[in-house]
């Protein structure tokens, strides 16, 4: 009858035929036969290590030792030692120190789910921390922080795929609104929504709840600021209630997206960057002009022309009057009733016209038109000049 020391585990080992014994210092390849076991015949062996008393405390243990040999993750510059729970002394306290039994017990369910975990990883590129087994960690005490390392490092390969897989979907998401903002035939209206979703990817939106200041129902607030956006690409300022909204959603596209698309981590494209603030900030000056009922400054110097004198933008048409006079046509006839519209938000929206279209008619019926003079028919001397 042979015996030896198992190079992995440390158990002794018997086997028959010829009176032998190896002890550790001479024996350094040979191991229980549980060591050449494939690991997949391995993870077989969870269903009977579940099973109550269909395996001994030892064999656990040397179930346990083989997996973690088999994650090619663990290097043995000694075997490790099978220990019972003892008691010990720390100066004046008594100390329990639980063994090899314990420790299989606690840690074996996460060793068979972090196994599982590793063999999932293909890329090479990822590695995991490797273990030597020593003299002071032959106990197998902290084969709990092993595991837990491991898991560590899968959870940080994951988020980085999570990470370049949301970077490849929104690289593929720019190009095609990009092509979307280079073709001649479509207007920004049509691709509004793909410009919001853009802007609420790139300016990491928040997505807690709010109460919609129009219809009061509770939407997200990354979608309230889509609406903004897309309000503002087809020039419907009149739907955006709030100007303030409107500033914070500059104000957080301006701190969050970058003109260049290297630098930073969420920035965007410059082409559909700089679509973005246009827009956004032609409707700030829209509704800056309306609220202050101011519009474009008009030049004091007038300039010879011929003979004549007359104003340098005399023939360029005003744009704030053309606000007016398109808001004042689209707005209602008559005073909105709730009861004539399908919905709220119609209502709401009819009653915005009709009162921002009295507000202009009221102020431009209070401000007293002076005479201009016109390139035709005055002449300097007829002026005063």
């Amino acid at each position: 009858m042979a015996k030896f020391i198992c190079c992995y585990s440390g158990l002794e080992i018997t086997t028959s035929h010829f009176p032998l014994y190896l002890s550790e210092r001479e024996n350094t390849d040979a191991c229980h036969p549980i060591f050449h076991v494939s690991q997949k015949k391995l993870l077989s062996y969870a269903r009977q290590w579940m099973t109550p008393n269909a395996l001994t405390p030892t064999d656990k243990y040397l179930l346990y030792v083989a997996l973690l040999k088999s994650t090619d993750l663990v290097y043995f510059r000694t075997h490790c030692t099978f220990e019972e729970s003892r008691i010990t002394t720390d100066g004046d306290r008594f100390v329990l120190r639980h063994g090899s039994t314990k420790t299989v017990a606690q840690n074996m369910e996460q060793l068979l789910f972090t196994v599982s975990r590793i063999n999932s990883v293909l890329n090479p590129r990822v590695r995991f921390p490797e273990v030597v087994i020593t003299e002071e960690t032959a106990n197998l005490w902290n084969s709990k922080h092993w595991l837990d390392n491991w898991n560590q490092t899968y959870e940080d390969y994951k988020a980085g795929i999570s990470r370049q897989e949301k970077l490849a979907e929104q690289s593929v998401r720019e190009q095609a609104l990009q092509r979307l903002i280079k073709s001649p035939h479509r207007r920004i209206e049509s691709y509004s929504a793909e410009l919001a979703t853009w802007t609420a990817e790139a300016a990491d939106f928040p997505i807690f709840t709010i109460k919609h200041p129009v219809h009061n129902q509770p939407v997200p607030l990354a979608e309230y600021y889509k609406e903004i956006i897309q309000h503002a690409c087809a020039k419907e300022f009149f739907k955006i209630t709030n100007t303030a909204d409107l500033k914070e959603v500059m104000a957080l596209c301006y701190e969050r997206i970058s003109f260049s698309i290297e630098k930073g981590e969420n920035a965007g494209g410059s082409l559909q960057s700089f679509l973005l603030f246009k827009v956004l900030e032609e409707a700030q000056q829209y509704l800056d002009s309306f609220i202050t009922g101011t519009k474009k400054s008009v030049p004091t110097v007038r300039m010879p022309i011929s003979d004549t004198w007359r104003f340098p933008d005399e023939d360029k048409p005003d744009e704030f009057v053309q606000g007016i006079n398109k808001l004042i046509a689209d707005a209602p006839t008559e005073k909105p009733i709730a009861s004539n519209f399908p919905t709220k938000l119609a209502y709401l929206t009819a009653k915005i016209k009709w009162d921002a279209a009295n507000s202009a008619r009221a102020q431009a019926a209070s401000i007293e038109k002076k005479p201009t003079a016109k390139s035709t028919g005055f002449s300097a001397d007829s002026l005063g000049f």
